[in-house]
Protein backbone atom coordinates (compact mmCIF):
# COMPACT_ATOMS: atom_id res chain seq x y z
CA UNK A 1 0.00 0.00 0.00
CA UNK A 2 2.56 2.55 1.11
CA UNK A 3 4.49 1.73 -2.08
CA UNK A 4 1.42 2.19 -4.06
CA UNK A 5 0.43 5.69 -2.59
CA UNK A 6 3.43 7.31 -4.42
CA UNK A 7 2.00 6.50 -7.43
CA UNK A 8 1.03 9.22 -9.73
CA UNK A 9 -2.95 9.76 -9.79
CA UNK A 10 -3.45 8.31 -6.38
CA UNK A 11 -5.86 10.28 -3.86
CA UNK A 12 -6.48 7.21 -1.70
CA UNK A 13 -7.39 3.91 -0.49
CA UNK A 14 -10.80 3.15 -2.11
CA UNK A 15 -13.58 1.42 -0.58
CA UNK A 16 -12.62 -0.47 2.26
CA UNK A 17 -15.00 -3.18 1.67
CA UNK A 18 -13.85 -5.86 4.60
CA UNK A 19 -15.99 -3.69 7.35
CA UNK A 20 -15.97 -6.57 9.75
CA UNK A 21 -12.38 -6.81 9.55
CA UNK A 22 -12.09 -3.20 10.13
CA UNK A 23 -14.61 -2.98 13.08
CA UNK A 24 -12.45 -6.38 14.55
CA UNK A 25 -9.15 -5.08 14.43
CA UNK A 26 -7.86 -6.94 11.87
CA UNK A 27 -4.67 -5.80 11.76
CA UNK A 28 -3.73 -6.08 8.06
CA UNK A 29 -6.38 -4.04 7.04
CA UNK A 30 -5.72 -1.22 9.93
CA UNK A 31 -1.94 -1.46 8.84
CA UNK A 32 -3.13 -0.73 5.59
CA UNK A 33 -5.45 2.17 6.62
CA UNK A 34 -2.48 3.51 8.68
CA UNK A 35 -0.34 3.62 5.46
CA UNK A 36 -2.96 5.53 3.48
CA UNK A 37 -3.53 8.02 6.40
CA UNK A 38 1.18 8.69 6.96
CA UNK A 39 0.47 9.40 3.13
CA UNK A 40 -1.87 12.38 3.18
CA UNK A 41 -4.34 10.27 1.32
CA UNK A 42 -8.40 9.37 1.66
CA UNK A 43 -9.53 6.54 2.81
CA UNK A 44 -12.58 5.28 0.98
CA UNK A 45 -15.31 3.70 2.90
CA UNK A 46 -17.93 0.67 2.11
CA UNK A 47 -20.10 0.46 5.01
CA UNK A 48 -22.87 -1.95 3.67
CA UNK A 49 -24.88 -2.73 6.73
CA UNK A 50 -27.88 -1.55 8.37
CA UNK A 51 -26.50 -1.67 12.00
CA UNK A 52 -25.77 1.58 13.20
CA UNK A 53 -24.27 0.08 16.67
CA UNK A 54 -20.72 -0.74 17.78
CA UNK A 55 -20.02 -2.16 14.37
CA UNK A 56 -20.32 0.85 12.50
CA UNK A 57 -18.55 3.38 15.43
CA UNK A 58 -15.58 0.28 15.19
CA UNK A 59 -15.52 1.04 11.23
CA UNK A 60 -15.58 4.63 11.43
CA UNK A 61 -12.78 4.68 14.24
CA UNK A 62 -10.25 2.71 11.55
CA UNK A 63 -10.26 5.42 9.29
CA UNK A 64 -12.83 5.40 7.07
CA UNK A 65 -13.90 8.75 5.83
CA UNK A 66 -16.84 8.66 3.32
CA UNK A 67 -19.71 6.36 2.89
CA UNK A 68 -21.73 5.50 0.17
CA UNK A 69 -23.53 2.54 1.09
CA UNK A 70 -26.21 4.59 3.13
CA UNK A 71 -30.23 4.10 2.09
CA UNK A 72 -32.02 5.69 4.69
CA UNK A 73 -32.15 8.93 6.03
CA UNK A 74 -30.43 7.92 9.72
CA UNK A 75 -27.37 6.09 7.68
CA UNK A 76 -26.47 9.81 6.44
CA UNK A 77 -27.19 11.33 9.66
CA UNK A 78 -24.85 9.40 11.54
CA UNK A 79 -22.15 9.32 9.10
CA UNK A 80 -21.97 13.06 9.05
CA UNK A 81 -22.32 13.10 12.55
CA UNK A 82 -19.56 10.48 13.29
CA UNK A 83 -17.06 12.90 10.94
CA UNK A 84 -17.57 11.10 7.88
CA UNK A 85 -18.54 12.57 4.14
CA UNK A 86 -21.90 10.94 3.56
CA UNK A 87 -21.92 10.06 -0.72
CA UNK A 88 -25.46 10.37 -1.82
CA UNK A 89 -25.68 8.00 -4.56
CA UNK A 90 -27.49 7.93 -7.89
CA UNK A 91 -26.48 5.43 -10.24
CA UNK A 92 -28.17 2.63 -12.58
CA UNK A 93 -29.34 0.48 -9.29
CA UNK A 94 -29.37 2.51 -6.15
CA UNK A 95 -31.25 5.37 -5.90
CA UNK A 96 -30.11 7.01 -2.56
CA UNK A 97 -30.57 10.79 -2.89
CA UNK A 98 -33.80 11.05 -2.48
CA UNK A 99 -34.07 8.80 1.08
CA UNK A 100 -31.10 10.79 2.42
CA UNK A 101 -31.42 14.67 0.97
CA UNK A 102 -34.01 15.22 4.28
CA UNK A 103 -30.89 15.41 6.11
CA UNK A 104 -29.78 18.57 4.47
CA UNK A 105 -33.25 20.20 3.53
CA UNK A 106 -35.12 18.86 7.05
CA UNK A 107 -33.14 18.57 9.37
CA UNK A 108 -30.39 21.38 8.30
CA UNK A 109 -26.91 19.60 8.49
CA UNK A 110 -24.51 21.46 6.98
CA UNK A 111 -23.93 20.32 3.55
CA UNK A 112 -20.53 20.39 3.36
CA UNK A 113 -20.58 17.16 4.86
CA UNK A 114 -22.49 15.50 1.81
CA UNK A 115 -20.87 14.39 -1.27
CA UNK A 116 -23.11 13.28 -4.64
CA UNK A 117 -22.02 10.12 -6.40
CA UNK A 118 -23.41 7.93 -9.30
CA UNK A 119 -21.43 4.31 -7.28
CA UNK A 120 -22.77 1.94 -10.13
CA UNK A 121 -23.43 3.58 -13.78
CA UNK A 122 -24.55 1.60 -17.00
CA UNK A 123 -23.26 2.35 -20.10
CA UNK A 124 -27.26 2.92 -20.93
CA UNK A 125 -27.77 5.39 -18.49
CA UNK A 126 -24.71 7.30 -19.11
CA UNK A 127 -25.41 6.97 -22.79
CA UNK A 128 -29.27 8.11 -22.68
CA UNK A 129 -29.40 10.09 -19.00
CA UNK A 130 -26.46 11.41 -18.53
CA UNK A 131 -23.83 11.27 -15.57
CA UNK A 132 -22.85 13.39 -12.90
CA UNK A 133 -25.85 16.00 -14.71
CA UNK A 134 -28.17 13.33 -14.09
CA UNK A 135 -26.85 12.99 -10.36
CA UNK A 136 -27.48 17.13 -10.56
CA UNK A 137 -30.96 17.45 -11.42
CA UNK A 138 -32.34 14.96 -9.66
CA UNK A 139 -30.52 16.19 -6.47
CA UNK A 140 -31.96 19.74 -7.68
CA UNK A 141 -35.74 17.84 -7.96
CA UNK A 142 -35.56 16.90 -4.48
CA UNK A 143 -34.96 20.04 -2.95
CA UNK A 144 -31.95 21.02 -2.38
CA UNK A 145 -31.07 24.60 -4.02
CA UNK A 146 -29.30 24.52 -7.26
CA UNK A 147 -25.51 26.21 -5.93
CA UNK A 148 -25.96 23.56 -3.12
CA UNK A 149 -26.02 20.73 -5.11
CA UNK A 150 -23.60 21.91 -7.41
CA UNK A 151 -20.86 22.12 -4.43
CA UNK A 152 -21.61 18.79 -3.47
CA UNK A 153 -20.40 17.44 -6.59
CA UNK A 154 -17.25 19.99 -7.45
CA UNK A 155 -15.90 21.57 -4.29
CA UNK A 156 -17.36 19.15 -1.71
CA UNK A 157 -15.36 16.62 -3.49
CA UNK A 158 -12.05 18.32 -4.51
CA UNK A 159 -11.58 19.24 -0.67
CA UNK A 160 -12.38 15.47 0.67
CA UNK A 161 -9.39 14.17 -1.82
CA UNK A 162 -7.40 16.90 -1.16
CA UNK A 163 -7.58 18.22 -4.91
CA UNK A 164 -8.38 21.99 -4.00
CA UNK A 165 -4.93 23.13 -4.99
CA UNK A 166 -6.20 22.13 -8.56
CA UNK A 167 -9.54 21.70 -9.08
CA UNK A 168 -12.74 21.73 -7.62
CA UNK A 169 -13.25 25.98 -8.26
CA UNK A 170 -13.18 28.44 -10.55
CA UNK A 171 -9.70 30.64 -9.29
CA UNK A 172 -6.73 31.24 -10.67
CA UNK A 173 -3.96 28.30 -10.77
CA UNK A 174 -6.72 25.66 -11.31
CA UNK A 175 -7.89 23.56 -14.02
CA UNK A 176 -9.75 25.66 -16.53
CA UNK A 177 -13.37 23.10 -16.92
CA UNK A 178 -15.74 25.24 -16.61
CA UNK A 179 -19.75 24.32 -17.66
CA UNK A 180 -22.28 26.97 -18.94
CA UNK A 181 -25.49 26.56 -18.22
CA UNK A 182 -28.95 28.57 -19.26
CA UNK A 183 -30.86 27.42 -16.25
CA UNK A 184 -29.53 25.83 -12.90
CA UNK A 185 -32.66 24.21 -12.13
CA UNK A 186 -32.61 22.17 -15.68
CA UNK A 187 -28.90 21.79 -15.47
CA UNK A 188 -27.82 20.74 -19.68
CA UNK A 189 -24.19 22.18 -20.23
CA UNK A 190 -25.03 24.42 -23.47
CA UNK A 191 -20.78 25.08 -23.41
CA UNK A 192 -18.44 22.84 -22.25
CA UNK A 193 -14.26 24.81 -22.23
CA UNK A 194 -11.56 22.44 -21.35
CA UNK A 195 -8.16 23.28 -20.34
CA UNK A 196 -9.20 26.55 -21.84
CA UNK A 197 -10.88 25.25 -25.02
CA UNK A 198 -14.29 25.46 -25.48
CA UNK A 199 -14.87 21.90 -26.73
CA UNK A 200 -18.74 21.49 -27.01
CA UNK A 201 -21.34 23.42 -27.54
CA UNK A 202 -25.01 23.28 -28.25
CA UNK A 203 -25.10 19.58 -27.53
CA UNK A 204 -22.13 19.06 -30.67
CA UNK A 205 -18.40 18.52 -30.22
CA UNK A 206 -16.25 21.41 -31.68
CA UNK A 207 -13.07 19.59 -31.57
CA UNK A 208 -11.83 16.67 -33.25
CA UNK A 209 -12.00 13.27 -30.87
CA UNK A 210 -8.83 10.91 -30.96
CA UNK A 211 -9.62 7.89 -33.06
CA UNK A 212 -9.67 4.70 -30.98
CA UNK A 213 -8.98 1.36 -32.79
CA UNK A 214 -11.04 -1.95 -31.35
CA UNK A 215 -9.99 -5.31 -31.76
CA UNK A 216 -12.06 -7.70 -34.00
CA UNK A 217 -13.28 -9.94 -31.29
CA UNK A 218 -14.81 -6.70 -30.02
CA UNK A 219 -16.33 -5.22 -33.30
CA UNK A 220 -17.60 -8.64 -34.88
CA UNK A 221 -21.23 -9.90 -34.10
CA UNK A 222 -22.17 -12.87 -32.78
CA UNK A 223 -24.98 -15.24 -33.74
CA UNK A 224 -26.26 -17.54 -31.45
CA UNK A 225 -27.13 -20.38 -32.70
CA UNK A 226 -30.52 -22.04 -31.73
CA UNK A 227 -30.54 -25.36 -29.30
Amino acid sequence: VAEAMAWPGIVGLGEMMNYPGVAMGDDKLLEEMSLTHANNKTIGGHYASPDLGIPFHGYVAGGAEDDHEGTVLEDAVERVRQGMKAMLRYGSSWHDVASQVGAITHLGLDPRRFILVTDDSHAQTLSKEGHMDRVLRHAIAQGLPPMTAIQMMTINTAEHFGLTREMGMIAPGRWADVVLVKDLNNFKADVVIAKGKVIAQNGKWTVDLPKCSYPSWATNSVKLKKT
